[in-house]
């Protein structure tokens, strides 16, 4: 994961820490240990009570959304929901009603819109709601979200479920002014596809992943459950939403929705349709807009050196990128002879030549594609002086240890420690490791060193000096 911004990564944002967030739904298991500690309030729009015990679970579907939605998470249990660290009100709008039909669990607009107003008084940001209708529109419930989604200060994002009924209707309050209507994704071979059940019209904006999803049992702290469908799909997005408020808390709802919907994958037919909306919601992609303001933003890749020199014989080392963007290096070697590169960027250099190791980024969220080739020398062994003595006649004798894989070997010798105005001598075969510098003065100190050297492509490559040596000539 790259740097998101000063001091902090994308992923930083990705927890929905300190955003308030609500789920209006049947109640819901809010002591559940992946629940309960993110559960900040509870209210029954039914029965019109505050407390935890006012909300039992009304059936497993609203611990489901509940948990999609701000499950807590590295807590080492079972699942964590996609704003794992929110402040989570849960609330009820459910109760047993009866038709023709039998019994069943549904809500009256009356009892979301009290439960909206609950929701709007503890400061949520994001309300979400895994239900719909396909009656005939309410204009004052859409009349409150409109107002609730448009006001200057703490404006509320809502969040709905499209429907699962297969075909093309609208429902409500997906299709209300102000809401975001979701339709669910499945996932299989790398692909998403529209859930066949999902309802489609022209007021759907986004798809998101409903197919399966593991979340947290109504009745089990240690057994996960699954959901799916548009009910698990607007939890996620719902999620998401609060990932975006955390980036960027002075966003309104509408510039939240707006930055879900422009960084949406696109799907489907080209463009918008009925089914996918906007596209399938891309999380780090609008996490990363909130942060940057921007559509698109170059990757840096910094934290290592344009060229590297190192011996044959030199220990394995990792490249280490630093990268200002979410994208995974990877690394490849012009030359796997001379050394090797592996998936996690370390090079073992083998073999005397030169070789460019790669570094490539690809397209992550907002970030674009992005290389760095450095220019890696493999050299060969340090030089080693075995000895160095002076004998007559003002001579010195200088002898050195072998690199069988050099081409020869070139000697410095001076009168300072800096080698300035040095003298350089030549062994031009490898087989040779000794050399008599003769004419030296007597009475006087002089500093040597040697190197070796390969020729490769018509030039020579230089291993490091080795340590100087100094000699005093006596005689």
């Amino acid at each position: 994961m790259g740097l998101a911004g000063p001091g902090k990564t994308a992923w930083d944002y990705a927890t929905g820490k300190g955003v308030n967030v609500a789920v209006i739904d049947g109640g819901a298991n809010v002591s559940h240990l992946d629940l309960a500690a993110n559960v900040k309030g509870c209210y029954n729009a039914v029965t019109e009570k505050e407390g935890k015990a006012s909300v039992p679970p009304l059936g497993s579907h609203g611990t489901a959304t509940a948990g999609i939605l701000a499950a807590v998470g590295n807590n080492k249990r079972l699942s964590a929901g996609s704003a794992y660290n929110a402040n989570l009100y849960v609330i009820n709008a459910f109760q047993e009603l009866e038709d023709e039909n039998g019994k069943f669990y549904g809500a009256y607009d009356s009892d979301i819109m009290r439960g909206i107003q609950w929701a709007a008084g503890k400061n949520c940001r994001v309300v979400s709601m895994s239900l719909s209708g396909n009656g005939e529109p309410n204009e004052a419930m859409e009349s409150m979200i409109r107002q609730y989604y448009s006001q200057k200060s703490n404006s509320i994002l809502f969040v709905s479920s499209g429907g699962n009924s297969k075909i093309n209707e609208y429902r409500y309050p997906a299709s209300y002014d102000g809401v975001l209507s979701i339709s669910a994704v499945n996932y299989a071979s790398g692909k998403y596809t529209i859930s066949p059940n999902s309802t489609y019209n022209n007021r759907i904006d986004l798809a998101a992943p409903g197919n399966g999803l593991y979340t947290l049992s109504h009745s089990s702290n240690t057994a996960a459950a699954t959901a799916g469908a548009t009910s698990a799909a607007t939890p996620y997005t719902a999620g998401v939403a609060a990932l975006v408020f955390q980036a960027n808390p002075s966003l309104t709802a509408a510039q939240c929705a707006q930055i879900l919907t422009s960084t949406a994958t696109d799907a489907g037919a080209r463009g918008y349709d009925v089914h996918y909306g906007y596209g399938v919601i891309n999380p780090l992609k609008a996490v990363q807009k909130a942060i940057y303001k921007t559509d698109s933003k170059a990757q840096q890749i910094s934290g290592v050196s344009s060229s590297y020199k190192k011996a044959y014989t030199a220990s394995s080392f990792t490249l280490k990128p630093i990268l200002s963007g979410s994208g995974t290096a990877s690394y490849k070697s012009s030359n796997s002879n001379i050394a090797s590169v592996s998936a996690s960027g370390k090079v073992n250099p083998k073999k005397i030549g030169k070789t460019t190791i790669t570094i490539s980024v690809p397209a992550s969220g907002i970030f674009r594609s992005a290389s760095k080739k450095i220019a890696l020398t493999v050299t060969p062994k340090t030089g080693k002086i075995r000895s160095a003595k002076n004998i007559k006649s003002r001579k010195l004798k200088v002898k050195w240890s072998r690199d069988r894989k050099a081409s020869g070997y070139q000697i410095k010798l001076a009168k300072n420690k800096r080698f300035k105005k040095a003298k350089t001598y030549w062994a031009r075969k490898n087989s040779t490791t000794s050399r008599t510098l003769a004419k030296l003065k007597k009475g006087k100190r002089y500093y040597i060193k040697i190197r070796a050297y390969k020729k490769s492509g018509g030039k020579k490559i230089y291993g490091s000096y080795s340590k100087v040596k100094q000699i005093k000539i006596r005689r």
